[in-house]
């Protein structure tokens, strides 16, 4: 294994917001998978808050808005919510954290949570810190939905090993999911598996919807 230490990728998607916003992020068009959690959620929840971990420049939160939620967008990358600020045009509220440090709201503040993409660069300890974080600030019967790049990911093992199932390739640092592992980490908390795991049509990635129990 390499032991070098990985880029800062709080630099690195910086300058990716700062130099390829529209072909690297396909700007104006949420993601299918914002899509699919809008067309399941059906009429938005009771008070309509929606914590977005990773909001990137802000297509998927935009979207949320416009289905009449609240979404609250958060990201490390203060480029990234440069580009958020412009998608958004003032209509959601940003907040710049990088996830590793807690999040920034009280208990039950939000009533779903929505990561696509956004949990691939934490070690096994940052990681169940982070998934008892989004727990906490979930609401009772709050809904959480994750969408994570798998160990059978075409890009699985390409570049500089890191850590377990880690890699760093072309500077991106990701973190490869298995089943066990997800597993592992909704089970350190009351958590109810209303869908998930494998794709059907995506192999190489792992989807769930969680919803809080207690």
């Amino acid at each position: 294994m390499d032991n070098r230490k990985p880029l800062d990728q709080q630099s690195h998607w910086n300058t990716l917001y700062t130099r390829l916003p529209g072909r690297e992020h396909n700007a104006g068009s949420p993601s299918a998978f914002a899509q699919a959690f809008g067309a399941w959620l059906g009429v938005p929840p009771q008070d309509g808050r929606l914590l977005e971990l990773g909001c990137g420049a802000g297509e998927d939160s935009y979207y949320f808005d416009n289905l009449g939620m609240q979404p609250v967008g958060l990201d490390f990358s203060r480029r990234a919510l440069v580009k958020a600020q412009q998608t958004i045009d003032g209509r959601v509220w940003l907040v710049q954290q990088h996830l590793a440090q807690g999040l920034p709201f009280v208990d039950g503040a939000f009533s779903a949570a929505f990561a696509h993409l956004s949990l691939h660069y934490f070690d096994d300890e940052v990681s169940h810190f982070l998934f008892g974080e989004i727990h906490r600030v979930l609401r009772l019967k709050g809904v959480f939905a994750l969408r994570v790049k798998s160990v059978e990911n075409e890009l699985f093992g390409r570049g500089v090993k890191i850590g377990l199932d880690c890699y760093q390739y072309r500077g991106h640092m990701r973190r490869f999911f298995r089943p066990e592992f997800l597993d592992d980490l909704i089970r350190q908390r009351p958590w109810h598996k209303v869908t998930g795991w494998k794709e059907a049509q995506s192999p190489g990635y792992l989807t769930a919807v969680l919803q809080k129990v207690e």
